[in-house]
């Protein structure tokens, strides 16, 4: 089944809520999007969620995307993420200090019981790598539809390390295991 943005690759490096929303948003829509993380920990978002055990949150931002590891402090890493830019349609990253608006942040119970979004019927469940599925906030742009369908969990940190090298840069084995050999990426 074709969507609206199969074909379109998005490179995710933002943080937090916002920045991995909307990219989660184009994922549910056909984009290939990956998400760019430190090897080791993950970003900010996933060492939060596991600090405070509630990893469930990371299914609703990053349901849908494919999650590589890079090491960005390396001048190797820095290189191999300017080549994934280059073929990349689209990049997502923060809009630190920009002075956008935003709305008030719900907790999971508010969200949960707003009557708007059940009369919507915005709420909806995601798989969950290792676990039992989480009821998230839908797709808007759906109409209450729940989310397209082939839209996958939440991806383990670096989990589609390789494949993704393999696929937008035509990384042959050799270079991805010189790349994990030098911790260039996880």
């Amino acid at each position: 089944m074709s969507r609206e943005l199969d074909g379109i690759k998005v490179l995710d490096l933002s943080q937090f809520l916002s920045g991995p929303r909307c990219a989660q948003l184009l994922a549910d829509r056909g984009a290939d999007v990956v998400k760019v993380e430190p090897p080791g920990l993950g970003e900010t978002m996933r060492r939060l969620c596991v600090l405070m055990r509630a990893e469930k949150i990371l299914s609703t931002l990053h349901r849908g995307k494919r999650g590589i590891a890079v090491d960005l402090k390396t001048a190797e890493g820095r290189a191999l993420l300017h080549r994934f830019a280059a073929t990349a349609d689209v990049v997502v990253a923060a809009l630190t200090g920009a002075g956008l608006p935003c709305s008030p942040v719900s907790d999971r119970e508010s969200v949960n019981t707003d009557p708007q979004l059940a009369a919507r019927q915005m709420l909806t469940e995601v798989p969950v790598t290792d676990g039992e599925p989480v009821a998230v906030v839908g797709d808007p742009l759906s109409g209450g539809a729940g989310l397209p369908a082939g839209v996958r969990g939440c991806p383990r940190l670096g989990e589609h390390t390789d494949e993704v090298l393999r696929e937008w840069l035509g990384s042959e084995a050799a270079e991805i295991a010189a790349l994990r050999d030098a911790g260039t990426v996880g």
